[in-house]
């Protein structure tokens, strides 16, 4: 009798181990990577921009802008109203120097994407390169910038 219940617990314990072992859930797997990414896509435009050199908003045009717009302000002869004349002069020299610095700064082409992610959301990304990408193409978007997945 004892031997049998031994080997009866053997044989339900063996059971249970093997059971446990055989339906382990697999995390390798492409499809689930897919599904679970945010921003992965697939391109369904691209357009050739002009982007603006964010770095030269305000700069040397300005200043020398406001310098001269201050010595000609300086120049009015009405004593009671000179500083507020140097003051506008300034004003009005820095913006018109500015406008003409915008105007005569070279603009970098680049590329605008649009770009339709798996969860059927849009998403557009600016970059300087195009990088080889193509309508269709496969991508993921890290640091602003698109990715080719393979």
């Amino acid at each position: 009798m004892p031997k049998i219940a031994l080997t009866t617990g053997l044989v339900a314990l063996s059971a249970v181990l093997l059971a446990a072992c055989s339906a382990q859930p697999r995390y390798d797997n492409r499809s689930d990577i897919r599904s679970r990414c945010e921003t992965c896509g697939n391109i369904e435009r691209i357009e050739r921009v002009r982007l603006r050199d964010q770095e030269m908003d305000i700069g040397a045009g300005a200043v020398l802008g406001a310098i001269i717009g201050g010595v000609a302000g300086s120049q009015i002869n009405t004593r009671d109203h000179e500083t507020a004349a140097i003051a506008a002069g300034a004003v009005a020299g820095g913006v018109i120097g500015h406008q003409i610095q915008k105007n005569n700064q070279k603009r970098k082409k680049g590329y605008q994407f649009d770009v339709r992610l798996d969860d059927g959301r849009w998403a557009q990304v600016t970059q300087l390169e195009k990088n080889g990408l193509r309508v269709g193409d496969r991508v993921i978007i890290q640091d602003h910038q698109l990715q080719y997945l393979r």
